[in-house]
């Protein structure tokens, strides 16, 4: 398996392996956060750093009978582990964003080698159908759509106690009685922070101030968006209705309880497979206000669930907040609704089954 070595996408997956020792499995891996400590954390799993001499052995001598690359995987190491394994193993490419595709798509030199890149490979694995139309289209790619899903431990009661850092903030979610909504993503060009902005700003001017927004930034975040966000925060006096909460590195179980402290999930961008934070809101029956993009439609229509998507406008916005600060909920049916969906389709030790029956069905 490649893949980089950190972060909330692959720590699911290495989970499932450390656990399951009847897979013995190397992971070559090409960035590592401190925060994971891979041999500690995942004793039965044999790393090696991507630059490593010993990455030479396995490529050259080392028997495989399932390659497994995740999103991201340098290029040329890809098509290269492509190239080598093509008659003796499966190999499988995870894509979990539309950009990979994209460029496959694209009449570019780079567009070239990622087409020739999905077409080596016996499988392109999707996890939602955005991904999936845009592989089906790269001629002689085999998109295969294979879920993901969150980890078990968002599903269960708490097993350990709280970081310090989560009791602190849960001591200060739980002194307000003002409608709590949590938006928790990366300040980046695709998140409508910039948005959201400026519609508590709408809201404040027209006397609704029973609520607050708090902001948790995620892994990738572009300084300068921080900046302009506290900047308008302090500008025009929203401090009140906008806690920007940076933290440290907070444990599932803790961001799960964090959830269910709060009352309503933004959701508010411009593109998005099934993002772990569009699940977390159904999965905890939370309020969500979702935006009106393609992934999210089709997960209206695949389930037959109704999130009364919104376009992303500070009119529609405000529409949703404002009725649910004024106590518009949605029926409860329907948020139990959501959480059956959660609970039976997106559940990672579940699906991670499923994805290793198919592989060993169709193992050369």
């Amino acid at each position: 398996m490649v893949g980089p070595g950190g972060g909330h996408n692959i720590k699911r997956f290495l989970d499932y392996f450390n656990d399951h020792t009847e897979y013995d499995l190397t992971y070559v891996y090409f960035t590592n956060p401190k925060h994971y400590r891979l041999k500690e954390n995942f004793p039965n799993i044999h790393f090696i750093p991507f630059y490593h001499p010993l990455v030479l052995k396995v490529l050259f001598l080392g028997k495989q009978d399932l390659v497994w690359m995740h999103n991201w995987t340098p290029l040329p190491f890809a098509l290269y582990l492509a190239k080598r394994y093509r008659r003796d193993a499966y190999i499988n490419f995870n894509v979990w964003s539309e950009p990979v595709p994209q460029m496959a798509l694209a009449n570019t030199l780079k567009g070239k080698l990622y087409s020739r890149l999905l077409k080596a490979c016996d499988s392109v694995q999707c996890s939602w159908y955005n991904t999936f139309d845009l592989i089906k289209q790269v001629t002689g790619a085999n998109p295969v759509m294979l879920r993901w899903g969150m980890e078990e431990e968002r599903f269960l009661p708490p097993q350990k106690p709280f970081a310090k850092e989560t009791v602190l903030f849960l001591e200060e979610l739980k002194k307000t009685d003002k409608v709590k909504f949590f938006f928790p993503k990366s300040i980046s060009g695709f998140n409508a922070h910039d948005l959201v902005l400026e519609t508590v700003l709408a809201l404040k001017q027209n006397g609704v101030t029973n609520f607050i927004v708090y902001i948790w930034p995620g892994n990738h975040n572009h300084e300068s968006k921080v900046t302009e966000i506290k900047r308008f925060i302090s500008s025009h006096d929203l401090s009140e209705y906008v806690v920007f909460k940076e933290h440290g590195f907070v444990p599932d179980q803790d961001l799960s309880e964090i959830w269910r402290n709060m009352d309503c999930g933004l959701q508010l961008l411009e593109k998005d497979q099934l993002s772990t934070s569009f699940q977390e809101p159904m999965l905890y029956k939370k309020e969500i206000i979702a935006s009106d993009i393609l992934s999210y439609r089709l997960f209206e229509d695949t389930f037959g669930v109704d999130l009364n998507l919104v376009s992303n406008t500070k009119e529609e916005v405000y529409r949703r907040m404002s009725a649910i600060c004024e106590g518009n909920w949605t029926d409860k049916s329907e948020i139990e609704k959501r959480f059956q969906v959660i609970n039976e389709h997106y559940r990672f030790k579940y699906n991670m089954v499923k994805m290793m029956d198919y592989f060993k069905a169709n193992k050369k």
